[in-house]
């Protein structure tokens, strides 16, 4: 999977190919030692990903259960202080129609009195009821003191308006200065601010309960992604060195056979088909990886249905948003949990892209080269088209300076190479000062040479090899990209019989030199002969 270009065979890799085939009587289980180990590495690495996946989807599970079990209470605790607060407001509108009455003798004010008594026992069964509900965590005190204090005032109003009635006005109006009615609603206020300070506790607890819930889930996901990638980083290493372990077997068998020179030819196909071997470990370990994150998305998507779904829920159950602890529950549901989702959504959307990019590698080498003759000008005017919408979002212009070199090559190749350094300059323009780009080319000798140049923010010297690396980039990292598009140029350039090279001092622009054969074919003939 890291390869920079898929490794090709050259007359003294064919020579030493060909003694280590014939040497395998000597030394027969050294590759397979070696294959044996890389297969159970790649193994290794599997059910390791497997096991992250199943904790992620245990614990996804887990902790979706439980923020659904801290929501109800949550929300069974707001019915509570609901119940409660219905009670005391029947006591509130008893005693104002009461005192309507008293003042003007209108029994239209008395419709408020008649209306808590009526409500009010379907009010106080509603209140027991949502106390049954409530968990253990939180002791209410008995209803039956509430209904108590209830039944005293009601009994207190209801003789205020008896004695009205049969003319002792002055009876009714002594009663009301007493005490006794402002006594039985303080006990009341004081009843229901008791239940209302435990139910707010409880709620505080429980919407803590749930944010430190989504924390763990964001977590456990997090390092989830971040082991898989992890994991895939690790799966490239092993390949490259597995594949650096091929080519030592093969230069100490070839030492101990040099009189097999004639047996060249015959062991070529051979030493192709272990390359190929080579690529289809790199595409099969990649494809291997899909595996889990496609499991990841999936389990992802899961929990953003059952979160829209609560949701939909809080806002059509009616509760106060004005309410602190209503908010924070909505602020959990529509905020924080979103988030993470997003960024657990964001991480395996990245981690796809590599993947993708890492299987185009790998299927580099299994892609034939078909040399024709090509006009550069033609092939460079299609690039510049293609990544024409990016210049014109920055403003930025893209010129050809010919006349350019005629050459023989691979045009999907080029198209490839040219594309990705137009892309690479135009996505890294320096925003104070227009962009320009400009591809030159000469013949020198029996290479072409062409530049691309740009003014962009440009390369610092000590990244100036580095950024051919896979997985490495320069500088700030504020533009999208994951190390790959230049690693893969390199690629395709050196497969083209080419190399590349980059001149720049870190500030005013970056020039892109490439070296490529005129006419590719006779080293087509020779790598194959």
């Amino acid at each position: 999977m890291p390869m920079c270009a898929p490794w090709r065979p050259s007359s003294k890799n064919i020579a030493q190919g060909a003694r280590r085939r014939v040497s395998q009587a000597n030394e027969p289980g050294l590759l397979k030692f070696v294959d044996r180990r890389f297969l159970g590495y790649n193994v290794l690495m599997a059910l390791v990903a497997a096991a992250i996946l199943l904790t992620i989807a245990v614990g996804s599970f887990v902790f979706g259960e439980r923020t659904q079990e801290q929501s109800a209470e949550a929300l069974r605790a707001a019915a509570t202080d609901r119940a409660a607060l219905a009670v005391l407001a029947s006591l509130v509108d008893a005693e104002t129609g009461q005192r309507g009455w008293l003042l003007t003798g209108d029994d239209d004010y008395l419709k408020p009195y008649t209306d808590a008594r009526t409500h009010f026992p379907g009010q106080l069964e509603q209140f027991r009821l949502q106390v049954e509900r409530l968990s253990n965590d939180v002791t209410i005190p008995d209803p039956a003191r509430l209904e108590d204090v209830a039944r005293r005032k009601f009994d207190e109003l209801a003789q205020t308006l008896a004695l009205a009635r049969t003319g002792d006005r002055d009876g009714a109006f002594a009663l009301v200065r007493s005490d006794v009615g402002i006594t039985l609603m303080d006990e009341a206020r004081a009843y229901v601010a008791q239940v209302l300070a435990l139910t707010d506790g409880l709620r505080l607890r429980r919407i803590e309960q749930m944010r430190a819930s989504a924390r763990l889930l964001t977590v456990l996901t997090s390092l989830g992604v971040v082991t898989i990638l992890v994991l895939s980083v690790l799966a490239i290493l092993l390949i490259t060195h597995h594949t650096r372990e091929l080519e030592v077997a093969r230069r100490d068998l070839a030492r101990s056979n040099e009189a097999l020179e004639h047996r060249v030819r015959d062991r070529t196909r051979e030493l192709l088909g272990v390359n190929a071997e080579v690529q289809r470990y790199a595409y099969i370990v990649s494809h291997d990886l899909r595996a889990p994150l496609v499991n990841i998305m999936g389990f992802t998507s899961e929990l953003e249905t059952a979160t829209s779904r609560f949701s939909t829920f809080l806002h059509r159950g009616g509760f106060d948003r004005t309410d602190p602890i209503v908010a924070d529950v909505h602020e959990a549901v529509d905020v924080d949990i979103p988030e993470a989702l997003g960024f657990i959504r964001t991480s395996t959307t990245r981690m796809d892209a590599l993947i993708n990019e890492i299987l185009k590698l790998s299927r580099l080498g299994r892609v034939p080269l078909v040399p024709e003759a090509i006009v550069m000008e033609t092939l460079l005017r299609d690039c510049i088209a293609t990544v024409q919408h990016r210049l014109d979002a920055g403003g930025a212009t893209a010129m050809v300076i010919s006349p350019l070199p005629r050459i023989v090559s691979d045009a999907n190749s080029l198209n490839q190479i040219f594309t990705n350094l137009l892309d690479n300059a135009a996505k890294y323009f320096d925003p104070a000062r227009p962009g320009r780009i400009v591809i030159r080319g000469r013949t020198e000798g029996a290479n072409a040479i062409f530049s691309v140049e740009d003014n962009g923010r440009g390369i610092a010297a000590g990244d100036h090899e580095r950024i051919f690396e896979l997985f490495r980039r320069s500088g700030a990292q504020d533009r999208p990209g994951e190390g790959i598009g230049l690693a893969h140029v390199r690629s395709l350039v050196r497969r083209l019989g080419g190399d590349i090279g980059v001149v720049s001092d870190g500030s005013t622009g970056t020039i892109f030199r490439l070296i490529l054969p005129i006419d590719l074919r006779p080293r087509l003939k020779k790598d194959t002969a």
